[in-house]
């Protein structure tokens, strides 16, 4: 079975200079494209980032430090439009065809010692694989040490990356790749 991780960049399924913005034509182009993946058997676990939905909400609100219980409002509604757009984006590929099971990933994961921990076993999500749905996570506001702090998706995919062994992690942006301090392409990675 080959395993894709692909992650949807929030620049790629979001305009991020204009709030609530989504690109549903590029999200349904992108799930015509998987389709024919899906039906030729690949596997896949979609996580997607919060673009111009959530990043506003996280700013306004000073999420990237949770410091007191002032921040619950922002947590709450932050936790809810990414739970929007995750809704958006499962309809728009549930449309072209593609079996979509979205997982919150707030109720899944915990940061203990600044690491991203899922609380249920990655069993799980294989399970929805082997049953044929692809499941879908997405950056999220998530229980931690301090109170809450924010996962991204490429938290996720490394951490999925890890337990699942995919046979690829892709990235989907809006920039021609991986990009070093001056903006220029990073064109081989050693690690």
């Amino acid at each position: 079975m080959n395993l894709y991780l692909i992650k949807l960049g929030g620049s790629a399924i979001s305009d991020k200079s204009r709030p609530l913005s989504y690109r549903e034509d590029w999200v349904k182009d992108l799930g015509k494209a998987l389709l024919v993946h899906l039906r030729a058997g690949n596997k896949f676990v979609l996580i997607h980032g919060g673009g111009s939905f959530a990043h506003p909400l996280a700013l306004a609100y000073g999420l990237s430090k949770y410091k007191d219980h002032e921040q619950l409002v922002g947590v709450s509604l932050t936790s809810a439009i990414l739970n929007y757009l995750s809704m958006k984006i499962t309809i728009t590929l549930t449309s072209t065809g593609l079996p979509i099971y979205s997982l919150r990933t707030g109720s899944i994961y915990v940061i203990r010692d600044n690491k991203p921990q899922l609380l249920i076993d990655v069993m799980h999500i294989m399970e929805l694989i082997n049953r044929g749905v692809i499941p879908m996570l997405y950056g999220d506001v998530v229980p931690s040490d301090e109170g809450f702090s924010i996962i991204s998706g490429d938290d996720i995919m490394l951490d999925l990356g890890i337990r699942l062994r995919p046979t690829a992690a892709i990235f989907l942006t809006d920039v021609p790749g991986i990009l070093n301090k001056e903006g220029g392409v990073i064109r081989e990675l050693r690690g």
